[in-house]
């Protein structure tokens, strides 16, 4: 009997040896946190390590870090279309979401409508610049703006831990940058977050908030291992089949709006899992980065338009982002080929129970184009580059 394969559509393996590091961590409690955080301030040349529960909860603590240096500020600029894992921690920390437009070859801001965006309000608290599926976006750019406002920008690499243009690390440009470790992230340590910052004003405010956060209880543990151990055993597509059958787990769906979390400490587990991050990272890289090329080259030659190649050379997407030329062009791809991986990435970001939009007419124009055209294809470990359209 022939056994299905079904490809994940963003992975980053956990292997046996991380599941041993991460419960010989747990063992030996907090020092593996501190280890892991040092790391990070060393090799990303940063003042400031906090090391969270998620990467929603590092936002959610930045924005409140943000609310208590800019009291009265309570707008945070977001792009129109991107994960809803930023307007849920906007949620979370009571502020409203301002909307601008993206630009669908860059998946960055609309910089034609974005000064004006910042100019249309004195209550702007910050500007959130996210490098979407882990391609940077023109950060330099949003910052040189922002700063002119007198904006703080939060720089969301959540998506590109380890990823660099120009020689620099992408979640170090902005005032503070923050990173997931979450299950479909470049690096996973199935959950998991971090804040890091230079900005002393902005890393104390963090600190002391950080004091109060609460660390995992013996239940939460047991289930984050529980959880690591299952994501480790069934990522490979030999078995993934089997996850992806089940509608509650909602695999490769786009993410959920979830306003409610409490956010913690990451436990020692969780730092034991990221032991060797830095071999680590840089394989997965090269890994992506050759599969999104070889995403480009069919794509290419089967007249799918897109521009957004990974030209930078310490840059690989999590997952490779393909503009169809139309939405029947689109779902079409996504019908034939979800088996290997091929899925709806995020949706235009709209008004819903607990959120509150500042929107206006233009602010759609681009996002709506991504949100009919374009779709993600894997360029994880297991992906395998297939022609399976038409």
């Amino acid at each position: 009997m022939a056994i299905c394969k079904a490809v994940p559509p963003a992975a980053s393996p956990i292997t046996a040896l991380n599941l041993v590091n991460g419960l010989t961590a747990l063992c030996g409690g907090t020092d593996e946190c501190r280890t892991f955080a040092a790391d990070i301030c060393r090799v990303f040349g940063v003042d400031y390590c906090f090391l969270l529960s998620t990467g929603t909860a590092g936002l959610s603590l930045l924005l409140r870090a943000l609310k208590r240096i800019h009291p009265g500020k309570t707008e945070v600029v977001i792009p129109a279309f991107t994960c809803n894992s930023i307007p849920s921690a906007v949620a979370h920390e009571g502020l409203t979401c301002r909307l601008c437009d993206v630009n669908p070859s860059t998946l960055d801001y609309d910089y034609d409508r974005f000064p004006e965006c910042l100019r249309e309000s004195d209550h702007i608290l910050c500007v959130i610049v996210p490098h979407l599926f882990g391609l940077p976006a023109d950060i330099e750019r949003a910052s040189a703006i922002a700063h002119s406002h007198g904006l703080a920008v939060i720089e969301d690499a959540a998506q590109a831990f380890g990823n660099e243009i120009r020689g620099k690390k992408l979640g170090t440009q902005g005032d503070a940058g923050l990173f997931s470790f979450g299950k479909s992230k470049a690096l996973s340590t199935y959950e998991g977050g971090i804040i890091v910052t230079n900005n002393a004003v902005i890393g104390e405010h963090i600190a002391q908030i950080a004091l109060s956060l609460p660390t995992y209880s013996i239940t939460e543990t047991a289930r984050l291992i529980c959880g690591a151990l299952a994501y480790a055993s069934l990522l490979h597509p030999r078995v993934f089949w089997l996850p992806r059958g089940i509608p509650y787990l909602r695999l490769g769906r786009v993410t959920r709006f979830q306003p409610e979390f409490v956010p913690a400490r990451m436990t020692p587990f969780q730092a034991g899992l990221a032991r060797g991050w830095e071999r680590k990272i840089e394989h997965l890289r090269s890994v992506r980065r050759t599969n999104a090329l070889k995403w480009a080259a069919v794509c290419g030659r089967k007249h799918y338009h897109t521009n957004l190649l990974v030209n930078e050379s310490k840059c690989g997407p999590v997952r490779f982002p393909l503009l169809a030329e139309s939405r029947m062009i689109r779902n079409r791809i996504i019908a034939e080929g979800v088996m290997w991986g091929a899925g709806v990435t995020y949706r235009v970001i709209r008004k819903k129970p607990g959120l509150a939009l500042t929107e206006n007419p233009d602010c759609y124009r681009g996002a709506l184009t991504l949100e009919h055209r374009l779709l993600g294809l894997p360029t994880h470990p297991f992906a395998a580059i297939q022609k399976y359209w038409g």
